[in-house]
Formats: C-alpha cells, sequence, structure tokens
C-alpha cells in the first residue's frame, strides 16, 4: 500500500508537509506571543531532535519513506537528501538555502520561547546553540553517517545533552 503512496507526485506533498511544518517551528518564536502553547512547542522541538539522534541525523518520516523506497537502506546513509523537498522547489540549491537560513530562525524562535517561559539561561542558550550545531554536524559529515565513528561520538554526546534537556523541560 505504501509503495503506491510513494510517488514522486506525493513526494512533494510530503514536502509541503516539511516545508509547513519547517515555516511553523522557524517563525513561531516570531509570530505568536506567549501562550500555553508554547510549552507544547519546545517539547515536540526537542522530542524531534532526540529522534533525529535515534535516525543517524534523519527524520523518521524521511527515514520510513526512504526505507520503503529500497529495503536495505540504513538510517544516515544520506541523511541530508531532501528528495521530496527538492521535487518541491525544483532545486537542491534552493532548499539547502532554505534549510540554512532555517536553521538559525529555528534556533532564534527557540531562544524567544524559552526566555519568554523563564527557562534557565542555560537551557535558554544552549539548546538553541546545540540545535544549530547538531544540524550543522550532520552538514559537515553527511554521507554514511551511521559508520561515521567521529559523527556517532559527536551525535552520542548531542544525544545525551538533548534528553537532558527534555528532562529539564518536562520538570518545569
Amino acid at each position: 500500500m505504501l509503495q503506491y503512496i510513494l510517488n514522486d507526485n506525493n513526494n512533494k506533498y510530503i514536502g509541503l508537509l516539511h516545508l509547513i511544518f519547517a515555516l511553523f517551528i522557524s517563525l513561531y518564536g516570531f509570530i505568536f506571543k506567549k501562550n500555553s502553547f508554547d510549552y507544547i512547542y519546545i517539547l515536540y522541538i526537542c522530542l524531534v531532535i532526540v529522534s533525529w539522534t535515534f535516525y543517524n541525523g534523519e527524520c523518521p518520516l524521511t527515514y520510513y519513506i526512504k526505507k520503503q523506497q529500497n529495503n536495505k537502506y540504513i538510517a544516515g546513509k544520506d541523511s541530508t537528501d531532501l528528495t521530496d523537498m527538492y521535487l518541491l522547489f525544483g532545486s537542491k540549491k534552493i532548499v539547502d538555502g532554505f534549510i540554512f537560513v532555517s536553521i538559525f530562525l529555528n534556533a532564534v524562535s527557540e531562544y524567544i520561547v524559552l526566555k519568554r517561559n523563564n527557562y534557565s539561561f542555560f537551557i535558554q542558550t544552549v539548546f538553541p546553540l546545540a540545535h544549530i550545531l547538531y544540524t550543522m554536524s550532520l552538514r559537515l559529515y553527511s554521507g554514511n553517517l551511521y559508520n561515521n565513528a567521529t559523527f556517532l561520538t559527536i551525535q552520542d554526546s548531542f544525544k545525551a545533552l538533548f534528553i537532558l534537556f527534555l528532562i529539564l523541560i518536562l520538570c518545569k
């Protein structure tokens, strides 16, 4: 059934969903004033980043799509391949530019939301910075991340840090 859903036309829709979520996450702190959804936003971002660390930098949805298309696919083999978005925009270069800007907007949005909700200075600053560094490490070590010992060591450190953030956020 999934193989009938996963074609270039439907992958454009998946790319559109990725785009909508990326824009929402990147702009949330700028657009919305403090509200009760802030906690869900913070929790969601933390859970997404933690999930990436278990899939060697891949979004779980993207991983399962790749796995359905190639049952020998290993998470982290090509985590920066965003074919669904390439199909949507028609250009890898445009998507790469969007991702670069999005990474920094995410961090600023996260900082804004964490600050206005009175999280500790440590969480306000280190969480967004760690998000940038982890995402940039995916691009720095791109390709076959699943067997890159240096990347895996770095990723384990980020995983522990983001799990700590998750615990601190849940305990507030």
